[in-house]
Order: C-alpha cells, then sequence, then structure tokens
C-alpha cells in the first residue's frame, strides 16, 4: 500500500528547485542552512526533511557529510543540457517514483485520463486513501506537466530504447455521443495524441462555448 499523502515535492516543484539552487550559488554544492529559503520552509518544520527526501527520491540530489547537499549528475543535465538531454533526464528522474512510472507504463502517451477516472486508477491500483487522492492527484499532474512533450520529442525518446518497434499509422478511435438534447456528437481521435494536443482541444471548446454564450 501506498503512503497516506504524496511526496512533498512534485517533479515539477523538484525541478524548479535544483534549478533555484544552482542559479542562486552557481555551484552544484549547497548547505542545508541555506534551504529553507528555497524551499520555503522552515528548517523546524517537519515538511523540510520530507521535501529533501522528495528531491533524493526524484534522483536529482545526494546528502554528503557536513550538512551538504550535491546536485547529482541528473540534476545538471536538467539545469544544464547539451543538445535536449533534460528531456530525457526529467523522463528519468519521473521513473524515479514508483507510482509515477507505473502511471507512464499505463498511459505512454504521456497524456492522463479525465480527473475521475486517474483518481480512480490512483484509488483501485495503488490503493490510495480516498481522503488524500486529490492530493496524489495534484502531485501527478503536477508532475506529468513537467514532460510534456511534443510527439517529436516521444518519437525521439522511444527509438532510442532498446525495445522500440516501429508501429504503423495512429488509429483513430471513434466516439458518439448523445447530448442532453438529444443531438448526436462524434468525434475521432487518434491514441497517441499528447497532452498539448488535448490542451488545443479544450481551448478550442471553450471558445465555441464563448461564442455560443454571446
Amino acid at each position: 500500500m501506498t503512503t497516506k499523502y504524496p511526496p512533498k515535492l512534485s517533479l515539477s516543484e523538484a525541478v524548479k528547485v535544483i534549478k533555484e539552487i544552482y542559479n542562486a550559488h552557481k555551484s552544484d554544492e549547497i548547505s542545508l542552512d541555506l534551504m529553507p529559503e528555497i524551499l520555503k520552509t522552515k528548517k523546524t518544520s517537519s515538511n523540510f526533511p520530507d521535501k529533501i527526501v522528495a528531491l533524493q527520491k526524484f534522483g536529482l540530489t545526494e546528502k554528503r557529510p557536513n550538512d551538504i547537499l550535491k546536485l547529482t549528475n541528473l540534476a545538471l543535465q536538467i539545469i544544464n543540457p547539451i543538445g535536449n538531454e533534460d528531456i530525457q533526464a526529467k523522463l528519468t528522474a519521473f521513473k524515479n517514483d514508483n507510482i509515477l512510472s507505473a502511471l507512464i507504463e499505463k498511459y505512454p502517451n504521456y497524456a492522463l485520463p479525465s480527473p475521475e477516472q486517474t483518481k480512480q486508477t490512483l484509488i483501485r491500483q495503488f490503493n490510495v486513501d480516498r481522503k488524500t487522492v486529490d492530493k496524489w492527484y495534484q502531485y501527478v499532474i503536477d508532475s506529468f506537466s513537467e514532460i510534456r512533450m511534443k510527439k517529436t520529442d516521444i518519437s525521439a525518446i522511444r527509438s532510442a530504447e532498446p525495445d522500440f518497434k516501429p508501429t504503423s499509422a495512429s488509429i483513430a478511435i471513434t466516439q458518439n455521443i448523445i447530448l442532453p438534447s438529444g443531438k448526436k456528437f462524434s468525434f475521432a481521435l487518434e491514441e497517441d495524441l499528447t497532452q498539448d494536443d488535448l490542451d488545443f482541444i479544450t481551448d478550442f471548446f471553450e471558445l465555441k462555448k464563448k461564442r455560443f454564450n454571446k
């Protein structure tokens, strides 16, 4: 069973923290005494060590003697990438979390289903407590937002994987929905849509809604 509460930092928050560490001190090492300001958390707070643990869990920092926190090579690939290595580095950090790794296996196109379905998955597959599933959901979507990629980025990563097998053209799934008015709404979506594609579709319908309400 998973822990009751999610890690104190999502991947998106963790990436912001390591960038702030490096930009503020121009070094891959920092004293823990300087971290409260960056984490916006008092050192005496119980959240402070939990946030440090979250950074370590993603593989972005290591604890060194004398209360020194060191940025890992993975973190430096995100902070100062050569080419597009930050894309793969973020994905590696993402997969260092067991639940996020399992979710990316379940949704390999980097697009989560509806909030309700995602929460149901968290409860049923990962035994997340219903009382804290909203916190877990927020952690998940924040982390997914950090690895949101274009189709070209996804293709580049997959083609580099040892077990990569090219597939044929995407299959479009057609769905028919009966609206409250009794009219039918039909649409077809390819299986490999990215989160950017879904956001574009959402924005399109929001614009349509505004025009209809005028």
